[in-house]
């Protein structure tokens, strides 16, 4: 998790643990909140992707980072 999400303010606030199988991707965790409020667990699952890794991580990454940004 150390590389991903660098460059963003809320990547400072992101708990998480990645998982890889055969065709599966995932990433579960939670997001620490600004406001002091309890933190916000979130997990994704991505089971028979028609991309490659590292797009599906991207797209994952870029999912997190907006439900971030709206807490």
């Amino acid at each position: 998790m150390k590389k991903r999400m660098r460059g963003s303010d809320l990547g400072a606030r992101i708990r998480a643990k990645t998982g890889t199988l055969r065709n599966v991707d995932a990433l579960t965790g939670y997001v620490l909140r600004a406001n002091g409020q309890s933190p916000a667990a979130f997990s994704i699952i991505v089971v028979g992707p028609r991309a490659s890794h590292g797009e599906v991580r991207a797209k994952v990454d870029k999912t997190i980072l907006g439900w971030a940004k709206a807490l």
